[in-house]
């Protein structure tokens, strides 16, 4: 059996982290496994065990110029594809979306019969991206993260399978934190921007500490995901408030500081969604507004219809709708536990296991 498989992603943390994960998987169970990036996704790319190959690829965003070399970068980089396909001859090709993704799906969409590839999609979000939404009709199965209708045509539909989001293995990662008992709290707050660190994320939560009475300010401790350029700056602004906190970058133990965190305020990608889930953490939801088909917003919703957090808008960013649930879920366990229990019945899937023995099935058909 041919047990060459590619794997198409990039841009974001959201979009390659999903595919190191699957990509590992593969490997570890025999798989000759190539993974295909863009520059900007490669600094995600750590821990993947296969090869990466690297692709020229470009958004269609700015001005005319802008769009122009663009164009370029993904003709370029469907070339490249087509010459890493013709070598390396994959059985199976899966893309998770983006962008970077777009020439390699061209590539195949072209090339698939003459090679006899089979092609699948992984779709992290709540509705299907504009990159994967132009080859539904190419793939064979359309792997999704959440149980819901998405708005496709009708005849698509027989091809999805919900399998959840794969998520790097935790094995290495430092457990027993216990930042309550080191820092004598009883409620840790963790204001959690992503793969990308956010800054007006940063700035919503300024307004909430400027809000929020001293007393209750004392009872809290804050975790808090700062880009390196700006932690001292903002460092030196909580030191004002004469809060306890620890801000960081990025988490490299994250699963154990989730399992601590008594509430969050996030932006709204993917990832971010199944940790809330997965961990049952009540939420304070704000999208990112420039995230591509307003995803972001769909996300957050899939958490706010079952009453697990809210959704403010950054914008116009509803302060007292803030506090108030925040006091709500400082002050009374009861909506705490509901919240965990009600998120208690939305299962995280092992994605890995179920991609690849629906991918197995369909090739040893």
């Amino acid at each position: 059996m041919n047990k060459k498989f590619l794997i198409f992603t990039g841009g974001t943390g959201g979009h390659v982290i999903p595919a190191v994960s699957f990509g590992n998987h593969l490997i570890n169970n025999g798989f000759n496994c190539i993974l295909l990036t863009d520059t900007r996704g490669k600094k995600f790319t750590n821990g993947f065990l296969g090869k990466i190959k690297l692709i020229n690829a470009s958004h269609l965003d700015g001005n005319i110029f802008f769009k122009i070399l663009g164009l370029f970068k993904l003709l370029l980089g469907f070339f490249q594809c087509i010459l890493i396909i013709f070598i390396f001859r994959p059985k199976n090709t899966l893309s998770f979306g983006s962008y970077a993704s777009v020439p390699a799906c061209f590539a195949v969409k072209i090339i698939k019969t003459l090679f006899n590839i089979n092609f699948y999609i992984h779709e992290q979000n709540s509705i299907i991206g504009k990159s994967n939404l132009f080859f539904l009709k190419t793939a064979s199965k359309i792997f999704v993260n959440f149980d819901q209708n998405y708005e496709i045509e009708d005849r698509f539909h027989k091809k999805i399978s919900i399998v959840g989001l794969p998520s790097l293995n935790e094995s290495n990662l430092i457990k027993n934190l216990d930042f309550k008992k080191k820092y004598n709290k009883k409620f840790i707050f963790f204001i959690y921007g992503g793969s990308q660190g956010s800054i007006p994320l940063l700035k919503c939560f300024i307004k909430l500490i400027d809000n929020i009475n001293s007393r209750d300010l004392k009872k809290i401790f804050f975790v808090i995901q700062c880009p390196k350029q700006f932690s001292n700056e903002f460092s030196s602004r909580l030191k004002q408030y004469d809060i306890k906190f620890i801000i960081s970058e990025y988490f490299n133990n994250l699963p154990s500081l989730l399992t601590e965190v008594d509430l969050v305020l996030s932006r709204c990608g993917a990832g971010t969604i199944n940790d809330i889930i997965e961990y049952k953490i009540p939420s304070i939801l704000i999208p990112l507004p420039e995230a591509k088909d307003s995803h972001q917003f769909e996300n957050a919703k899939y958490l706010t219809k079952i009453n697990c957090g809210i959704m403010v808008d950054q914008y116009n960013f509803e302060i007292s709708k803030s506090l108030n649930f925040i006091k709500l879920i400082l002050k009374d366990n009861s909506l705490r536990n509901q919240i965990k229990n009600r998120l208690s019945n939305h299962l995280i899937l092992k994605a890995n296991e179920i991609m690849l023995k629906i991918i197995s099935n369909e090739i040893s058909k």
